[in-house]
């Protein structure tokens, strides 16, 4: 599936909850019952097998990260210290049943673990600008206040945190997604 084929699917799955929306470029807008602005932006969509899921930017700042696992969608309302307003979604990405999603808020930036098989979360990294990247099996974690970079094996049961060095990421020509972007 392509990420035009997951707007379209996400567009459905609104549709089904009576949220009439419109497709604009890479978008897909409406407001909803309060005339809030509320959008889904394809960079921060994700699918894996029969799972996909969506950020869903909301401009009084409730934002939902969205789920849908065959006939089920969960709905998750991460913790967001966001003054009111929507500071957008850093890093939305599968790996087999986990959902990994970054996001800033107004003291720093966090990383959480959705799982989708136990419905459940758990906070990966606060900081203060926060760098995320999966590469093969390994999930990178760049701290840039601290200048540390870590990763996790995804394929082992506990995520235990190995620290490792600015050199050896360059060297296996890493590129974190962080709130200004990517990194060059």
């Amino acid at each position: 599936m392509d990420l035009n084929e997951l707007l379209d699917k996400i567009d459905d799955e609104l549709f089904a909850d009576n949220i009439d929306t419109e497709i604009v470029g890479d978008k897909i807008i409406w407001r909803d019952n309060f005339h809030t602005e509320n959008y889904v932006d394809i960079k921060y969509t994700d699918y894996s097998g029969c799972k996909f899921a969506w950020w869903q930017f909301n401009s009084s700042g409730k934002d939902i990260v969205r789920v849908c696992n065959g006939d089920f969608i969960h709905n998750w309302r991460p913790k967001l210290n966001n003054m009111g307003g929507t500071l957008g979604c850093i890093y939305l990405k599968f790996y087999e049943n986990l959902l990994f999603v970054a996001y800033p808020d107004k003291d720093g930036d966090r990383l959480y673990a959705f799982d989708t098989k136990q419905v459940k979360t758990n906070e990966v990294h606060y900081c203060g600008i926060i760098g995320v990247c999966i590469y093969n099996d390994l999930l990178f974690v760049k701290d840039y206040n601290k200048k540390e970079v870590f990763y996790m094996d995804l394929k082992l049961p506990l995520l235990e945190k190995v620290n490792i060095s600015e050199e050896e990421v360059r060297n296996l020509g890493i590129k974190f997604d962080n709130k200004y972007g990517m990194e060059i």
